[in-house]
């Protein structure tokens, strides 16, 4: 499974997948509660996106929260340790010097 809450900047970020094969991509629309079903469920998982050290921002695609990976989660990815992939970028500001 993909988690990669899409935005123009994670585009590129599809090429880590796009060679795989069935796949579950989640982009957005799902209660945390339903993506923690899901990660029970799943094999391997791949997490993409913008994030910080309070998680995986949902980047206004997922209902329940500003960071769709956090705190909550721990118990669903501690169960899948050892098949948990993590492609975040940090979110970074710049200061426009012209």
């Amino acid at each position: 499974m993909i988690i990669l809450p899409t935005d123009p900047a994670t585009g590129f970020l599809k090429r880590i997948y796009n060679d795989l094969s069935n796949n579950t991509v989640l982009n957005g629309g799902v209660t945390k509660s339903k993506l923690m079903k899901h990660i029970d469920a799943q094999d391997r998982i791949i997490m993409c996106g913008h994030g910080s050290p309070l998680g995986l921002f949902s980047a206004g695609k997922f209902p329940d929260s500003p960071n769709l990976i956090d705190n909550t989660m721990v118990q669903s990815l501690r169960n899948e340790s050892n098949r948990v992939s993590y492609g975040l970028m940090p979110t970074v500001s710049f200061r426009n010097t012209d």
